[in-house]
């Protein structure tokens, strides 16, 4: 299983990028393609839909739909519909809310003692990246997942606070869950280095 992410880049970086795919993938009967969060989906899927010769493609994305407010769920649908119209295999993997993006607010859990969101007592079913990769092999290894979407879930579905409560009890330190608004969100992760654009 070979895994492939590219993040946006000049066209000549893009050039010569696809030809170094070509050259990577040459031989290689499946591949798993992780689309970042950061970056240009619309040029990963180009750079891999470029090579047509009947390979069966897994894409992993996350929070794709073609109607979603969020940038980074409509580029990620462009590249699904990308693959779906081309001549590659394909299996379309769909994980929710990773469970490692809690790392994130390492720096305030650690300084501040606290965990932030905007999303109230909303519930998320958190997965742990491990599990997404241990079906994307399945997938990339057994037959019967040609042309399937699967959307991969945790165990179990938990809001921002009940979160911070289970991570408070690991590390044995007092955690309070500060339920902020949209705004205050969205300024927080512009501040741990995410672009405004997908956001």
């Amino acid at each position: 299983m070979r895994q492939c992410s590219t993040r946006k880049a000049p066209a000549d970086v893009v050039t010569r990028l696809r030809l170094s795919l070509r050259r990577t993938l040459t031989g290689s009967l499946a591949n798993n393609m992780l689309s970042g969060q950061v970056g240009d989906s619309a040029r990963e899927g180009g750079s891999i839909h470029d090579s047509r010769d009947g390979r069966h493609w897994r894409h992993t994305a996350f929070a794709a739909s073609g109607h979603s407010r969020a940038p980074i769920g409509r580029r990620h649908y462009q590249v699904e519909e990308e693959l779906r119209e081309s001549e590659l295999g394909w299996t379309i993997l769909r994980p929710h809310h990773f469970m490692q993006n809690l790392l994130a607010q390492l720096d305030l859990i650690v300084k501040k003692g606290a965990v932030y969101s905007a999303s109230g007592d909303g519930k998320i079913p958190y997965v742990d990246l491990r599990d997404v990769a241990a079906v994307a092999l399945v997938t990339l290894t057994q037959l019967g997942h040609l042309g399937k979407t699967y959307v991969v879930t945790g165990s179990e579905a938990l809001s921002y606070r009940e979160a911070a409560a289970i991570i408070s009890a690991e590390i044995g330190k007092p955690l309070s869950f500060i339920d902020g608004t949209q705004d205050e969100a969205r300024e927080r992760r512009i501040r741990e280095g995410l672009p405004a654009a997908v956001i």
